[in-house]
């Protein structure tokens, strides 16, 4: 770290060891600002007006008796890109262990009546715009206030309801940041949404002390170093209002489960956690599939077909007497790709509405959708095979899993077609008393073929023994369709039948079941409809030898 004598106004080195008293200055950079170069040649600085602070900032650092002081424009050598990275990545701290951070305000102008114009003028300085002056404002014990002519206009701690309620930043964290990791992620990130950089990447890189994480600087990645900030984030927290943010704005209807900048965040500056002070356990990393997380996604049958995921935050004060009320949430589609966020302009505020049953399970949410992507996410209803059962049949269980949307009751198409698994189950109402099921098998490789086995059919042992395979077999299914089914079905139809006659031992009770697949449109897109009906029958059918 370099630091500025504040006698002789040359830099000093000083080690980690060295515990060295100094003011650091906080301002927003103006033109003709002094380099670490300029400041070499102290004819060549002198002759540019960022000199002037340079001065200005010794002084009033030499008047509190610290010999040293630090200014970002000449203590940095900004052509080294390994010393910007390591500045940038220690500027929270630096501040931090600063004795008094000179904040100069340039568009402040004097007063006569500072006490009272203060107020009125503050709120409307550039300064509060910029991305670093957060950690400037938030990280140094103590914040000293000067106008465009240096005269003194009071501190941090003196105006800290004012800047409160400026900035939405929690006045005890004013008072002392080492309660920010108690402030939820998401209402962090709003105290950035209305602040700017000179460049896109300093977005994320200016927030790097307001999480405590550290990440290496790649000028030229544009929006990607918010997503590392993010994925960094997620290292350090089990904190999910990470992914409470909101895009401005119905389009895109599908996101990945990242944000694109701080400014998404703006309506999170209510956030708060269920207990105060509770510690948070959920677990979530990030793959190549996206985010990976083991959780339990809500169903509101009368609210979305979507699923919904439980951020553990909420806005309401009286949140943690409400229970399973209060709580915020975001929308989840699923695909073909893993979940991606729904309605992203939304978040869901849990209430009286009714609730389903939750799914239980190891969920993969993209962290951003490609333009590619986020059309064939549209279009994720063309080929899907949606699924028709009477009440007295349920499904007990489908594959391939990954294409199953439970709450749609359809299967997603996943290219040129698909091949898919349904286990029936039978309730008691059909007259059943034994062990019975039915599994019935749909291709759309080719045409749309189905087939279904009952329980004593070789058939049906072979095709369990494939859903439960942890292999996926979507498209190797298509074998046992081609064997049993597609090989004996000699028109190109667009529809196809199966039945079976199921008997129960056990009652002496016998059932039929029918089965069709046909061209079918679902939400404004053509796929197919598996339709599915069961009769009672008089009496078991003759059996042939």
């Amino acid at each position: 770290m370099r630091l500025i004598n504040t006698r002789t106004l040359r830099l000093h080195e000083v080690t980690e060891a060295e515990r060295a008293p100094y003011a650091i200055l906080s301002h927003t950079w103006e033109e003709e600002e002094v380099s670490f170069q300029d400041f070499q040649d102290r004819d060549r600085a002198e002759k540019k007006k960022g000199y002037a602070k340079i001065k200005e900032v010794c002084r009033i650092a030499s008047s509190r008796g610290l010999p040293y002081a630090w200014v970002d424009t000449c203590c940095i050598d900004k052509s080294s890109s390994a010393e910007l990275s390591e500045a940038i990545n220690s500027m929270f701290r630096w501040y931090q262990e600063s004795d008094v951070c000179v904040v100069f305000l340039s568009d402040l102008q004097p007063s006569k009546k500072p006490d009272v114009d203060f107020p009125r003028q503050f709120p409307a300085c550039r300064w509060l715009t910029r991305g670093f002056t957060l950690q400037e404002l938030i990280a140094p014990p103590m914040v000293s206030f000067y106008d465009s002519s240096w005269n003194y206009r009071g501190t941090k701690l003196g105006w800290k309801s004012l800047i409160s309620d400026v900035t939405r930043i929690d006045s005890t964290i004013l008072q002392d940041p080492e309660g920010l990791t108690s402030i939820p992620v998401g209402r962090r990130m709003s105290w950035a949404a209305k602040r700017n950089t000179t460049r896109q990447e300093d977005l994320a890189y200016c927030l790097l002390g307001i999480f405590d994480v550290n990440m290496p600087l790649i000028y030229g990645e544009g929006a990607k170093a918010f997503t590392r900030l993010q994925e960094e984030i997620a290292k350090q927290t089990c904190d999910l209002s990470l992914f409470a943010w909101k895009q401005d704005g119905p389009d895109p209807p599908f996101r990945g489960i990242l944000a694109k900048s701080p400014e998404e965040f703006a309506s999170c500056g209510a956030l708060k956690h269920k207990i105060r002070d509770a510690y948070l356990t959920n677990e979530y990393t990030f793959t190549n599939k996206g985010l990976r997380m083991e959780t339990a996604l809500v169903t509101f049958p009368e609210v979305t077909k979507n699923l919904v995921w439980n951020l553990g935050c909420s806005e309401r004060d009286d949140w943690s007497k409400l229970e399973v009320q209060g709580y915020l949430g975001v929308f989840l589609a699923k695909t073909a790709i893993g979940y991606v966020r729904a309605q992203p302009n939304l978040v869901f505020e849990a209430g009286t509405q009714r609730r389903g049953p939750n799914e239980l399970g190891t969920f993969y949410m993209k962290a951003h959708l490609n333009k590619l992507e986020s059309a064939r996410i549209s279009r994720r209803f063309e080929g899907a095979i949606y699924v028709r059962c009477p009440e007295s049949v349920r499904i007990a269980a489908a594959a391939p899993e990954a294409l199953w949307d439970q709450n749609r009751l359809l299967f997603l198409n996943q290219g040129q077609g698909i091949n898919t698994y349904i286990r029936l189950g039978f309730r008691a109402r059909l007259g059943l008393k034994g062990h019975t099921a039915a599994i019935i098998a749909c291709s759309t490789m080719e045409r749309p073929v189905c087939a279904i086995w009952e329980l004593s059919d070789p058939m049906f042992s072979r095709a369990q023994g494939f859903m439960q395979s942890k292999v996926l077999a979507d498209y190797v299914a298509a074998d046992y369709l081609r064997l049993r089914v597609l090989a004996n079905q000699g028109s190109n139809s667009a529809t196809s039948k199966a039945v079976a006659h199921i008997q129960d031992p056990s009652s002496a009770t016998s059932i039929s079941v029918h089965v069709e697949l046909q061209e079918h449109v679902y939400e404004g897109q053509r796929g197919f409809l598996l339709n599915v009906e069961v009769s009672r029958e008089a009496k078991p059918p003759a059996r042939h030898e």
